[in-house]
């Protein structure tokens, strides 16, 4: 309810009532988002048969990828429909979004390559594809080794993109951390919330975020590179290589 005020009323108490209507607005865009987001990532689920809050990622789930960065808390991959591989038509750019809320941009499908019927394991093929309809035709991530068209905007790394299927490129898998587990881990189940080294398969680079800054339409994001990066001390990655999939049911 909007209060009435008067010549004599004091600026402080003019003040505090407008804060208090402006959280209350920013509170009820808030919610409405959330449930925008739910609702949305529910059909998702619902259009590709994968309905389940059971703890584990399966073939079809809609799931968010989220950084485990100290660095970038909270962080998590957003394609830029408006940013364009180098106005390479049908590519484009996925970065580290900084949004306290994950939109439509940052939920994909996960597809298996093999085994549709069991649960995400270390060492499967899998692909992710956008789960909004936001393109006319299906987009999956992919990466390549660079090139004159295909490298990041800034650090001129290998690059992380949109665009619709290409079967070697879209490919990538999760690996343990600790290289001394690898090998033990192959085939053990993947859980929700748990960090990984995200890889891409063809060129054998995991996916990490870069420490360059890009403003854009939708706020603050950060860039994200294809490479190993590892502390030299321990030989073990740093944790900006380390990434976790959200259920996002």
């Amino acid at each position: 309810m909007t209060l009435e005020f008067s010549a004599r009323t004091l600026l402080g108490n003019w003040y505090e009532q407008r804060v208090a209507e402006n959280d209350t607005l920013q509170h009820g865009t808030d919610m409405h988002m959330e449930s925008t987001m739910s609702s949305f990532i529910s059909s998702v689920a619902e259009a590709n048969g994968a309905i389940s809050n059971d703890g584990q990622l399966t073939h079809g789930d809609a799931v968010i990828i989220k950084s485990c960065s100290e660095k970038y808390p909270n962080s998590f991959l957003s394609v830029n429909n408006a940013d364009p591989l180098n106005f390479v038509s049908k590519q484009y750019y996925v970065n580290a979004s900084m949004n306290s809320k994950v939109d439509k941009r940052g939920v994909f499908v996960l597809e298996k390559v093999d085994n549709l019927d069991v649960e995400l394991c270390y060492g499967d093929l899998f692909r992710l594809r956008l789960a909004s309809d936001i393109f006319p035709e299906p987009m999956y991530l992919h990466s390549a080794t660079k090139s004159f068209n295909l490298q990041t905007l800034v650090s001129q790394k290998q690059v992380l993109y949109l665009a619709p299927i290409d079967h070697q490129r879209s490919l990538f898998t999760f690996t343990h951390i600790d290289p001394s587990f690898r090998e033990d881990y192959v085939g053990t189940p993947v859980q929700p919330n748990e960090g990984c080294l995200f890889y891409h398969h063809f060129t054998g680079q995991c996916v990490s975020i870069h420490n360059t800054p890009l403003q854009n339409i939708y706020g603050l994001d950060y860039e994200i590179v294809v490479e190993t990066q590892k502390n030299y001390a321990t030989k073990q990655p740093t944790d900006v290589c380390v990434w976790k999939m959200v259920d996002g049911l």
